[in-house]
């Protein structure tokens, strides 16, 4: 038995708590402490997991409306229940993630993101692509490969990105009107924070196992990009970075064993000693690799597990 949202086994290290909200098992570093729960704050903080801190249900009070008890029509029959469709609008988004365009100089200097776009466009078989990270009003531009004359920040209406779905689609980029792209956001609970877009020349949706793994590798910077802003938020509750030092980090090699070499020295140009600037450099690529390993290993097990109560139904 693992954490229910980075899968991970139990140890000495990573210990086991149970999330109030709902009643799962999570560890340390996948859950956070909250004082105020659907509007109500409690006497003293209680462990949730991050899936019910980004919900936008936990932030909301509850409703207290009495539901419509009548069932049954004047002549005594069963009435028909009419289809019910709730729409939940997402309330102030707490505090500790407010925006997290505001760590954006730390997600475009670190490598992880550029090795997970790498694996993106390796799966599609695409030399082109980005990942962005989607503000309240602004766009920014994480990394990309390929894709030349990017201004470091737009609006989400120059970028295209007024309107989104949690679904792939193939849309037209404003900066490359020849080139189709595959959009796949970067979810986090019921919210949209970026997009994974690599080019796809031949203009049609590629395969389903395509599309799910390009979803997985999504997935996973959605995960990366939530630990670092709350571990930047533990580390430095008061640190506030300023737009204006946002960094544009491009890779334009034929090779991406080159292009990432790159990319790294320059990410950690402002470390002194190169030795450290390589460790961190591996330790990301590592960390990468376990956390897409482990996307993987959990998108097959859910798809084996539908796949097994369909026969059985």
């Amino acid at each position: 038995m693992g954490c229910s949202v980075c899968a991970k086994s139990f140890t000495a290290f990573r210990w086991t708590h149970t999330c109030r909200y709902c009643s799962k098992l999570v560890c340390s570093a996948c859950s956070a402490k909250a004082s105020i729960v659907q509007g109500v704050k409690l006497r003293k903080p209680r462990r949730v997991c991050l899936t019910c801190f980004m919900d936008a249900k936990f932030h909301q009070p509850p409703d207290t409306r009495l539901p419509h008890s009548s069932t049954s029509s004047d002549f005594g029959s069963p009435k028909p229940l009419d289809p019910v469709f709730h729409t939940y609008h997402r309330a102030k988004p707490p505090p500790t993630l407010a925006d997290l365009s505001v760590f954006a100089p730390r997600y475009q200097t670190d490598a992880t993101y550029f090795l997970l776009l790498e694996q993106a466009l390796a799966v599609i078989g695409s030399s082109m692509g980005l990942i962005q990270l989607i503000g309240t009003r602004d766009v920014f531009y994480v990394t990309a490969y390929n894709v030349d004359d990017l201004p470091p920040q737009m609006t989400r209406v120059e970028a295209g990105l007024v309107t989104l779905t949690a679904d792939p689609t193939l849309v037209q980029e404003p900066y490359h009107d020849d080139m189709p792209f595959i959009r796949i956001p970067l979810m986090l609970a019921t919210s949209c924070i970026g997009t994974l877009e690599v080019a796809n020349p031949s203009g049609y949706m590629p395969p389903a196992d395509v599309i799910k793994d390009l979803q997985n590798i999504a997935s996973t910077a959605a995960m990366v990009m939530q630990n670092t802003a709350i571990e930047s938020q533990h580390h430095h509750p008061n640190k506030r970075t300023s737009a204006s030092r946002l960094r544009q980090h491009r890779g334009n090699s034929a090779s991406t064993t080159s292009t990432s070499s790159m990319y790294s020295a320059s990410s950690f140009r402002d470390t002194a000693d190169s030795t450290t600037s390589s460790n961190v450099s591996e330790s990301a690529e590592c960390m990468m690799e376990a956390l897409l390993t482990m996307s993987m290993q959990t998108a097959t097990l859910l798809r084996d597990t539908k796949e097994r109560m369909h026969c059985v139904v």
